[in-house]
Order: C-alpha cells, then sequence, then structure tokens
C-alpha cells in the first residue's frame, strides 16, 4: 500500500499547515470529511499524534485519534 499524504488549511490556521500522512487516505464530500487508516500522523506545529486512524471534519475543524485523543481550534 502507498503512503498518502495531504496538506490542510484552513482560515483560522491561516498561518499553520496541518500534515497528515497515512497508508490510505479518503475524502468523502458528503460528510466534508478526510479519513486516514493505518499508522496515521499527524503534525501541526510542535504537536504530533500518531494513530492507527484519524478523522479531520472539515467544518468542525476537529482531529480525533483512536482513544478519544481531540485536537480543537482555539
Amino acid at each position: 500500500m502507498g503512503l498518502c499524504f495531504l496538506a490542510i488549511y484552513s482560515a483560522a490556521w491561516a498561518d499553520e499547515e496541518i500534515n497528515l500522512t497515512s497508508e490510505s487516505l479518503e475524502y468523502r464530500q458528503e460528510e466534508d470529511s478526510y479519513f486516514a487508516e493505518g499508522d496515521a500522523i499527524l503534525t501541526r506545529g510542535p504537536i504530533q499524534l500518531r494513530a492507527r486512524s484519524l478523522w479531520f471534519h472539515g467544518q468542525a475543524k476537529q482531529l480525533k485519534g483512536v482513544g478519544g485523543i481531540v485536537f480543537t481550534e482555539n
């Protein structure tokens, strides 16, 4: 399986880039969400999150990892 890479930008985080690297990455337009499966690594500035799966919802500006780890916009 190839490695997928996604750089996510938002107006609220205009000066910060969110990088999501995963073995598999899927965008679901109807949910405005990205789903990453298998050894996902999320990096935003000095913060790095590693998990077996992640989802990023564009409207909620929220990232959740396995085990209830949540990053939200402040």
